[in-house]
Order: structure tokens, then sequence, then C-alpha cells
């Protein structure tokens, strides 16, 4: 939700309001002055009514006129004036890529950094509510495979690879063959830690960003093409923090999440994430010593907190399969 529109546009919808009950010739529609009460009431407003505020800028001619007597005019001013619709353009614009998140399959991975996975899935119906049809990349990346960038959490300044490979084509989904620079501290980490999930039955979870280009006319769930900006490998929380937990591999007790960290320390991790790695081993053995029973049961399960310190450096995604290649 957005809030900064200019108090200009607050105040050219109050005056159109103020016009409106000092004289109302019936100007305007019912959207068009629930719009003016939004914005003089500076409530929050959604991406898309951003957007119908920036696609009014096909009235722009109207904005000379004089909204007492001029209806054109006085509903330029109750859609937030010059003002607020060019703010609405410049937000709009900044805001077309959107990102997607959901159930993928990863494919591959070998040691010299090369990953194979889908980066989104075609018909079917995702969190979104939205339907990939087959084929709703091939333009896109016929066309952009050189602008499409991966990154790390959708953040434009770490770049953790390249696109060697991005077949649309593939029946199953978009299928993406990325190569890491395991030059860079932060891609050799990301894809250590996609090592290390693999090895202890994890998932990591990808996303993409994108812009729906066309939805199918009978079906509006549907997404005919897409503009792909760039695919991601996230380490941010998955939807359910604790169906993670227990989607993990014999991971029944803290001593089993202690030995899962330890494990780390024989991968190739720079000397910045091992000392992260070796910070919440620390936090987490003197955590198992304060709260651990008076029984001598090693099976005690880690509670929520534990979990959640321990996932908040090693994020998953409970629902993607691995298949390790055998070299």
């Amino acid at each position: 939700m957005f809030t900064d529109y200019p108090k200009a546009a607050t105040e050219n919808a109050k005056r159109a309001i103020r016009i409106k009950e000092e004289n109302d010739r019936g100007c305007g529609t019912r959207v068009g002055w629930t719009r003016a009460r939004q914005l003089a009431d500076r409530k929050p407003i959604s991406l898309d009514t951003v957007r119908r505020m920036a696609s009014f800028n096909r009235h722009r001619q109207n904005s000379a006129g004089d909204p007492k007597e001029d209806c054109g005019a006085l509903m330029w001013l109750a859609w937030g004036g010059t003002e607020g619709i060019d703010w609405a353009i410049r937000t709009s614009n900044a805001n077309k890529m959107q990102f997607k998140s959901s159930a993928q399959e990863i494919k591959d991975i070998d040691k010299e950094g090369v990953v194979i996975a889908y980066a989104n899935v075609y018909d079917f119906e995702d969190s979104d509510g939205d339907i990939s049809a087959k084929g709703s990349f091939k333009r896109t990346v016929n066309n952009n495979f050189k602008r499409i960038r991966v990154l790390k959490d959708h953040n434009s300044t770490i770049s953790l690879g390249i696109p060697m490979e991005i077949d649309a084509d593939d029946p199953y989904g978009l299928k993406t063959t990325t190569k890491f620079n395991l030059k860079k501290e932060v891609a050799r980490d990301m894809f250590t830690d996609l090592e290390l999930m693999l090895e202890n039955g994890m998932n990591p979870e990808l996303s993409i960003g994108y812009e729906v280009i066309k939805r199918d006319e009978t079906d509006r769930k549907i997404i005919k093409e897409y503009k792909l900006y760039e695919y991601s490998f996230l380490t941010g929380w998955g939807a359910n923090m604790l169906s993670i937990a227990e989607g993990v591999k014999d991971l029944k007790s803290t001593y089993g999440i202690l030995e899962l960290i330890e494990k780390s320390y024989n991968l190739d991790y720079s000397d910045t994430r091992l000392r992260q790695i070796e910070e919440l081993l620390k936090s987490l053995t003197q955590e198992e010593q304060e709260t651990l029973p008076e029984t001598d049961s090693a099976d005690a399960t880690p509670d929520s907190s534990d979990i959640k310190h321990l996932f908040d450096n090693f994020s998953l995604n409970q629902n993607i399969s691995w298949t390790l290649k055998n070299k």
C-alpha cells in the first residue's frame, strides 16, 4: 500500500470535492469520487489504484480547464491533479516488476557451480492464484535472454552468476541452467548453502521477477505471456517455518540441528559465513544447555525459538525436491 503521494494531490482532491458540494453538476463517476475521497483523507492506496491513477493521464488535455465550469478539469483534480497523476506514473513505472515464488524443483547440481532448476511451473495454480500457460516465457526468453539476471533475494546489486540456458519449451516449466560465480564470496556461500541443504534433504526456494504482458481473455487466472527480468535464489522464509522443520530428514532433536551446523565446517564456506555459523553454533549450544530437560532423553524436540534461530541463517522451503548428480 502507498501513502507517500504528494500533499498537492490531496489538496487537489479536496478542492474537487468542495466544488462538487457547492455546485453538483453530475460530473464524474462513483469510482472517480471514491478516488477523490481516498486522496483527500490520505488513505493508503494499492498498487492497482496507483496504476489506475497513472492511466488517467490519457485525460491530461483537461488539466488546463476551469474545474468550476468543465467536468473534465474537475475530474482531473479529483484523481489527484497533475501532481498526483505524475506521481502515479513514476510509482507505477518503478513497480512494474512483480515477484512470484512457489514450489519449484532443483534438478541438478555439480561441483563446478552449475545448478539446473525450474523457476516456474506450467499449468499449476500458484499461491497468487495465477496459472502459467505453456509457452508463456518463450517470447521473453527469445528476445531478452542476455538481459535476464540471476540474483540473490531479488536484490539487483547482488548477482550470483549467469544463466547458461533457459528452456521455455520444457513441458514441465521454465527450466534454468545457472553457472554460479564461485569466485564471488556471496555466490560461493549461496552455492554451498545449496549443497548443504541437498545433503540433508532440505529444500531451497527460487522466485522470478516478472511483468505480466498478457492474460487469457476468458480466464484471467491464466498468464499467457510474461516479461522475465530475473530469477532469484532466496534466503527468505517459506510460508510455514514449523512445517519446514518437520520436513527435515533425521532432524528430530536439538542435537540433530547442531550436527547439521557442524557439517557446514567441512564445506567451502567463506570465512565470513563460517564466523556466522560459529556464532550460531555457540548460541544454540548455550540454549540447549539452559533448556535441556532433566530427563536423559536425546530425542527432545527443539522449541520454535531454536528452530527459528537456525533457519534465519539457513532458510528453506519444504516443497522442492532434489537430485544430486553422480560424478
